[in-house]
């Protein structure tokens, strides 16, 4: 379920998570402005063909006609900057120049589809000189892939071919000893053409990397794929993630697995495999002596396709990692893993999130988790745990030495189960990274967490995250950070501590010498609250990451905290959006972003930012040598900002990313920006979208869009441009790098 861009508040989402944590299999995606509840989902469906704000799908990135130098010699990385995109003629000339004569290979990276002769033409030229040893392309379709082929099939070195979503239905690569890799993924290419791969593959005596995800290739595809797989001698990675093949289909596949020897990663996740298609493939499982890595979720196994597998993983002494998330095992099948558990030497990652494990299953792991001395990473998220459950994994916790990272977020765990984990975490010795979001802590389990905090000598990352601890529990949990010596990662979003509670933690913030990330959005803490905060930040020498959106701060609040980023030396990230600055605060801010040297990211968005805000930073961007990521999303800059923001563009030597969507700035700013574009050698991502630009503003995009290689995005979708209008615009200019969407 979809219901991205639908104003959907704090209340609201909250409501849907509750709903979400009783049906598993619902897929909820919610904008930018909100958690995604399920977070691992956005790339199994249909070639990830739907965006939820801020996780931009690849399928939806338009490419362009150019190449990027990527993994050259020193020698390219001299003549070539980092990261700069060149046209291929560009390419063609400088790697001439350096190449020729001395027989070294290059790694290309092919954005395609304007001026496709020119390109291949350009493409065969370098191949004449230099030996192509990685090609990602990309936007190609059918025609363009199988023309490069051809051309590569006289470049022997090459062996890593990435032309994943392309759209390629037909193409298949050339018999190539050299080739290590190849990505095919997302290209829809089908059971039939998977046939005519599989015919290939046999023949790539070098390939350890093979990618077919989101390929609808079905049972028929996957067993076309079998026949020849034990003739992949060096395949060490096979993802087939997302493909349809059920249950014959992996039964096909498991026949032949026991015969590839150097099989060490294997990805079925999302092929709706079930019970049976887990007892099929648990048959020959003992006989895959090399794998190590094992993705099954999202397959409705059950309780009783956990069992099946369950039988057999004593065999599988090499296995490190497993994923059997998003299958509803319950309790019964948590316990049937549970039973065999110990019996897995090898076995360092162990991912069970959403599967509707309550106490029960909880505690019928916790019995054997002392047993599995290699196991790091245990995750538990989305599942029904309550304090019983939480009480028994604590009763064993300290007789995991080797546990770094445990992730209980999502579950039903109140004060007393977070009492009772708090009260061992001391003798985890290797815990590092705790998770506890999204359950129902609250002040009394807070302050039970913040006694144990300061004894955890290891604990680097700490998630409490929407867990109603309030003022009460930010004031217990500021009165440890000091002790808290290896803490650089905290996260108390969503809590409501209001001003009172970031006083309070102010007064701890100023003496945790390591803390990096601090993360306090939506916590109702406005202007005084704020000001608390700054008073401590000049002292916070580590930390780079900080979040402040969605927490009313004002003109006043924004002016406190201005008067201090200069002394915030580390600070990378901050994030303002959804307050209420305003035009008169974000000159006060303005006026100091020159001095914050290390400031990557500003996010302003939703602070009713007018013109004369737009303005004023305008006024100072050009002296910001760091800053590569503006966001000013849903403000009210309109044509007047766009026009000013447009003037200094060209000057800002490091902005790579711009994000101006729901602005109003209408066709006369699109103009203005348009005007500008080829002149901004570094900007790689422009985002317009709904911003009432017509069909006239859309033209002049689309004009200068091809005129500038160095701009590869350019989101202009939820406008009030015509469908005759796009149509034109997409056949005029195919690949341009113009989004729609």
């Amino acid at each position: 379920m979809d219901i991205s861009d639908n104003e959907i508040g704090d209340k609201g989402a909250k409501r849907l998570q509750a709903v979400a944590q009783q049906l598993p299999h619902l897929r909820i995606f919610l904008n930018s402005k909100h958690k995604i509840f399920t977070p691992e989902i956005v790339q199994s469906y249909i070639h990830q063909r739907y965006i939820s704000e801020n996780r931009p799908c690849k399928t939806f990135v338009p490419m362009t006609s150019l190449v990027e130098m990527l993994e050259t010699s020193d020698v390219i990385n001299q003549l070539i900057p980092e990261n700069r995109l060149l046209t291929m003629r560009q390419v063609s000339g400088t790697v001439k120049r350096a190449l020729e004569n001395k027989g070294m290979s290059v790694a290309l990276k092919l954005r395609f589809r304007a001026e496709f002769a020119d390109v291949m033409r350009d493409l065969e030229e370098i191949c004449g000189y230099a030996k192509i040893a990685s090609l990602h392309c990309s936007d190609l379709g059918n025609e363009g892939v199988e023309m490069i082929l051809e051309i590569l099939a006289r470049s022997p070195p090459l062996n890593n071919l990435d032309p994943a979503t392309n759209d390629v239905h037909s193409a298949s690569p050339p018999p190539c000893q050299s080739l290590i890799r190849l990505n095919l993924g997302g290209n829809g290419i089908g059971a039939e053409r998977a046939g005519r791969l599989a015919a290939v593959l046999g023949q790539c005596a070098s390939l350890a990397h093979l990618n077919l995800r989101a390929n609808w290739i079905g049972a028929e595809g996957a067993g076309r794929l079998a026949a020849v797989l034990p003739r992949c001698a060096s395949l060490a990675h096979l993802d087939l993630r997302s493909n349809e093949i059920g249950a014959e289909g992996v039964g096909r596949l498991a026949a032949v697995l026991g015969h590839c020897a150097s099989l060490a990663h294997l990805n079925l996740s999302d092929n709706r495999i079930g019970a049976e298609g887990a007892g099929r493939f648990a048959a020959v499982l003992g006989q895959c002596p090399s794998l190590a890595h094992l993705d099954i979720s999202d397959n409705m196994i059950g309780a009783e396709g956990a069992g099946r597998l369950a039988a057999v993983l004593g065999q599988c002494t090499s296995l490190a990692h497993l994923n059997l998330g998003y299958n509803r095992i319950g309790d019964e099948g948590a316990g049937r893993l549970a039973a065999v558990l110990g019996q897995c030497p090898s076995l360092a990652h162990l991912d069970l999130r959403f599967n509707k494990i309550g106490d029960e299953g909880a505690g019928r792991l916790a019995a054997v988790l002392g047993q599995c001395p290699s196991l790091v990473y245990l995750i538990l998220e989305y599942n029904l745990i309550r304090d019983e459950g939480a009480g028994r994994l604590a009763a064993v916790l300290g007789q995991c030495p080797s546990l770094v990272h445990l992730n209980l977020a999502y579950n039903l765990i109140g004060a007393q189960g977070t009492g009772r984990l708090a009260a061992v975490l001391w003798q985890c010795a290797s815990l590092a990274h705790l998770d506890l979001s999204y359950n129902s802590i609250r002040a009394e389990g807070a302050g039970r967490l913040a006694a144990a905090l300061g004894r955890c000598a290891s604990l680097a990352y700490l998630d409490i995250g929407y867990t109603e601890i309030g003022a009460e529990g930010a004031g217990r949990l500021a009165a440890v950070l000091p002790r808290c010596a290896s803490l650089a990662y905290l996260d108390i979003g969503y809590n409501e501590i209001g001003a009172e509670g970031a006083r309070r933690l102010a007064a701890g913030l100023g003496q945790c010498a390591t803390l990096a990330f601090l993360n306090l959005r939506y916590n109702g803490i406005g202007d005084e609250g704020v000001g608390s905060l700054a008073a401590v930040l000049g002292q916070c020498t580590s930390l780079a990451h900080l979040d402040l959106g969605g927490n009313m701060i004002g003109a006043e609040g924004a002016g406190r905290l201005a008067a201090v980023l200069g002394q915030c030396t580390s600070l990378a990230h901050l994030n303002l959006g959804y307050n209420r600055i305003g035009d008169e605060a974000v000159g006060r801010l303005a006026a100091v972003l020159g001095q914050c040297a290390s400031l990557a990211h500003l996010d302003l968005s939703g602070n009713m930012i007018g013109a004369e805000g737009a303005g004023r930073l305008a006024a100072v961007l050009g002296q910001c040598a760091s800053l590569a990521h503006l966001d000013l999303d849903y403000n009210g800059i309109r044509a007047e900002g766009a026009g000013r923001l447009a003037a200094v563009l060209p000057r800002c030597a490091s902005l790579a990313r711009l994000d101006l969507r729901g602005n109003k700035i209408g066709d006369e700013g699109a103009g203005s920006l348009a005007a500008v574009l080829g002149q901004c050698a570094s900007l790689a991502f422009l985002n317009l979208a709904d911003n009432e630009i017509h069909d006239d503003g859309a033209w002049r995009l689309a004009q200068v869009r091809g005129q500038s290689p160095s701009l590869p995005v350019l989101f202009v979708g939820y406008n009030r441009i015509s469908q005759q209008a796009i149509k034109t615009l997409l056949a005029m200019h195919p690949g341009s790098g113009l989004s729609f969407r």
